[in-house]
Formats: C-alpha cells, structure tokens, sequence
C-alpha cells in the first residue's frame, strides 16, 4: 500500500475513533476533509473507521479522477518498492510491493493501474497494481529472443467478456477463477503479437510479415483492441482468431515510426512524436472514416512518455491545458501545443539509476480494461 511521511492514520487518535469522536462525522465534512487530502493520504483515509471507510469506497473515483498523475520510478536498488512523485508539489510516496518484485527486470507498460512486469530469466510475467497490492502471475515457456538486455516490448493487461468496460478492480480478485484475463505483448525483436488468456492458460501469437506491416503500437479502445502499423494502417486485433482487420481510412498523413495510440472522450488519436516541437496528433473519425488534423487540445493536456515510449495520454484534469508534458531523463518539462518555448515544471533525482521512469495516470488505477470476446 503507498503511504507517505504524514498520513490520516497518524493524525487520529485510536481511542477517539473507538468512542465515536470522528467515526460519526457528517458526509459534509467528510467530503471537505477528503479534498484537502494528497493521493496517499487519501488511501489511508479509508482505513480510519468502518464510516470512513463506507465514505471512501463511494467517492473514491470522483478523487482519483481529479489527480494529476504521478511519475513513477522503479530504480535498480529498489527491492520491494517503487516510488512515486507527484507532478505539481513534488511530494514522494514510496509503495511496498511483493518480495518478488525485485527479480522482475523490465517493465513492459502500464495497463490503467496495472504495472506489466517481466522477468527475462524464468520468463514470469507479473502483473500487480501499486496502490491496491492486487497482483497476476503468468508464465511462459523461454524463447531464443529473451536474452536480450534491452526490452522495447510493450503490453496490455484486459478482462474478457465482461459488459462492463471499465471495470472496478474491487469486484477483481487475484487469479480470479470466474474472470477471464488477457496479457498481450508486442513484441519489438520478433515482431509479432502473443496473446495468453487465463482461461485457455495458453499462448498464442500472430506474426505478421512485410516491411509495410509492422506494428508499432496497440491500445484497448471501445472494447477492442487497435493496432497501428509502419505505414500509418489502423487495424483490429481478434483476440478469438488471432486476425487483424485494417480499417479503410481516407487523409492518411505521412508519418514517422515513432507513433502511439491514445483514447480520451471515447475517440481515438494517433501522436506523432518524432520532433517535440511540434507534436502532431491526429483524430480517427468514425462517421466520415477519416484521419483528422488536431489543432488545438482544447481543455485538454498531452502527457508524453519520451523515455519509455510506452505511457501516453491525452487528458483534461491533472495539466495546464493545450499544453505538452514531456516526460525524459528525470525531468518533466511542458511545452504549448504547437510551440517550441518549454519550461522544465520538475526535476526528479533518486540515488540509484531507474529501470523504469515513467507516468503513472491515477484517474484509471481504479479500474482495468476490457476486451468483448467475439
């Protein structure tokens, strides 16, 4: 559980909860508590008292979607930990995980709260959100391509089936026997996707052949997953027949190999980050079948993952908006769509080198993707 130097728990005294000093306070007065709360804090604030905790578990996606993401940090001395910073205050908070976490090398992405971790050794794969401690393990038989030492795969962690697209992770268990779970990876070396469901407990995988049809990224959106190719294609990936199906699509700009996949307001968005000044970002159009040109973000802020190339997100709350956040070497720095004049909002040192640096979006920890099995 993520926890920071002053909490919630630390402030109330035990005695006074048991005679009923704090456990009966107002929804009013817990709501103006709540909002004067940081991230960490917050998590704590649920475990108070039995009405506290009732209060939490109602409002704690209104919280959480109000949050401005957090860095993450994963250094190679951290043991049983990772860190977070948050974006505006510079607050650290440090989240205990599994005596295992060390072993795991490479982070692959973040899945909403997911962190998708592997293991080049015994080829695990563990899949655990920092802020609940819930956690998957899956395991796949070494390939010749594991031992390289630098990892540009990337993953997604999904349900299958459920009619609920976001799904709460308090109704998820850990290796939940009724739910049906499904980690892809894209792989960067053997350019192909593979696919384990939990269910089958299995993988599969779809390769894909030709210098004109290589993927460069895939995002869960609208139940499915999308893929983009090197030659700007747009496709959907079945997960029960292992066939991509490209979609015919009118303006396709030309664009470089350094591309992603972003979903914001239930549309779809491609991001061309090959020069940061300026960032080009295009929006599919489902009702005229179209690539269009954004030029302006409007309420909206970019956040860019220029380090990894795996956490990207476009957003409205936790940003200046029509604004760029770059995230690189250990400093945020925010650039005004289409213009070059940036200015460095954070720098962030940490004694030991990092495995993994990256965003971490709090607005979707609470929930995980899902995949509609057809």
């Amino acid at each position: 559980m993520i926890h920071s130097a002053a909490t919630v728990r630390k402030r109330v005294r035990k005695k006074d909860i048991e005679n009923g000093r704090w456990a009966n306070l107002p929804t009013e007065l817990l709501e103006i508590i709540s909002k004067n709360l940081n991230i960490a804090d917050y998590l704590r604030f649920g475990e108070v008292c039995r009405s506290w905790r009732s209060f939490f578990s109602e409002y704690k996606q209104n919280f959480m979607a109000s949050q401005s993401p957090l860095i993450l940090n994963i250094s190679k001395n951290a043991g049983q930990s990772c860190d977070f910073v948050e974006l505006d205050s510079g607050i650290r908070y440090k989240s205990n995980l599994s005596e295992y976490f060390h072993n795991f090398i490479f982070c692959l992405g973040v899945s909403r709260g997911f962190l998708i971790m592997k293991n080049y050794v015994s080829c695990y794969f563990w899949v655990v959100n920092p802020l609940t401690g819930q956690q998957f393990n899956f395991y796949r038989t070494p390939k010749f391509s594991d031992s390289v030492r630098i990892c540009k795969d990337r993953a997604i962690f999904a349900s299958i089936g459920s009619q609920d697209q976001d799904q709460d992770f308090a109704s998820i268990g850990s290796q939940d026997q009724d739910q049906d779970f499904a980690l892809v990876i894209l792989s960067d070396s053997k350019a192909n996707l593979e696919l384990y469901t939990s269910r089958e407990d299995q993988w599969k995988d779809y390769s894909y052949t030709g210098k004109h049809c290589r993927i460069l990224d895939m995002i869960v959106f609208d139940g499915s997953i999308y893929v983009v190719t090197i030659d700007n294609k747009i496709g959907i990936f079945n997960v029960r027949s292992l066939v991509v199906k490209f979609l015919n699509l009118k303006s396709a700009p030309s664009l470089s190999w350094r591309i992603r996949l972003v979903v914001s307001n239930d549309q779809l968005f491609v991001v061309d980050f090959i020069t940061l000044c300026p960032v080009k970002v295009y929006r599919i159009d489902f009702s005229t079948m179209e690539w269009v040109g954004v030029k302006d973000l409007g309420g909206q802020a970019l956040f860019i993952d220029l380090r990894g190339e795996r956490c990207f997100k476009l957003m409205k709350s936790g940003g200046r908006s029509n604004h760029v956040y770059v995230l690189s070497d250990y400093e945020c720095k925010i650039y005004p769509f289409n213009d070059a004049e940036h200015t460095t909002l954070l720098s962030c040192k940490w004694k030991f080198r990092a495995k993994t640096f990256c965003w971490y979006f709090v607005d979707t920890s609470n929930s995980i993707d899902n995949i509609r099995d057809d």
